[in-house]
């Protein structure tokens, strides 16, 4: 991926909308782009947070850890999509797992970047967004918190009434 696919990859990612191409350029200039591969952990419920991913292509798998060491999918990731940011922001660590479903790209942007003073404009492009991030923090959790519930009572109530393949070991 060039540094002008990167920009443009970025200019789709919805959080980053109404950012001047400057801004994504410098932006561009600080991720790290990392190819990841099928069955590669990239970080465990409860983990710290260590970064900010941006799916370029392929998947990944999101889960919740149950009882009794068992797993359940309960979303995928794919291109344009960004995880780790409320972990990242609140500093509570991951509320779920990722793995890769299918092999491909992400892009990281690190916790420094958000954290540590850079004299740089690219801090900027984030800047207007962190105050209201922060401000819907206790907001976005307790949503997250009630949408992973209802979703795993829905996964379990299927999984007893169809396809026990439809969890994830």
């Amino acid at each position: 991926m060039s540094d002008r696919a990167t920009v443009e990859f970025l200019a789709g990612v919805p959080l980053l909308e109404g950012h001047g191409e400057a801004d994504l350029v410098q932006l561009a200039r600080v991720v790290r782009r990392r190819t990841v591969r099928e069955g590669e952990i990239l970080f465990r419920q409860g983990d710290a947070a260590r970064e900010v991913l941006f799916v370029v292509d392929g998947a990944l798998s999101i889960w919740l850890q149950q009882p009794g060491d068992r797993t359940v999918e309960v979303a995928r990731a794919g291109p344009g999509q960004m995880l780790g940011e409320i972990a990242l922001l609140d500093g509570q660590g991951h509320t779920m797992s990722v793995g890769v479903a299918e092999s491909g790209t992400v892009l990281a942007l690190g916790r420094w970047f958000f954290f540590n003073p850079i004299p740089d404009r690219v801090h900027g492009v984030f800047n207007p967004l962190l105050p209201g991030l922060e401000e819907s923090l206790p907001w976005l959790a307790s949503a997250a918190v009630l949408c992973a519930a209802t979703l795993i009572l829905f996964l379990y109530a299927r999984r007893r009434l169809r396809r026990p393949e439809t969890m994830i070991s």
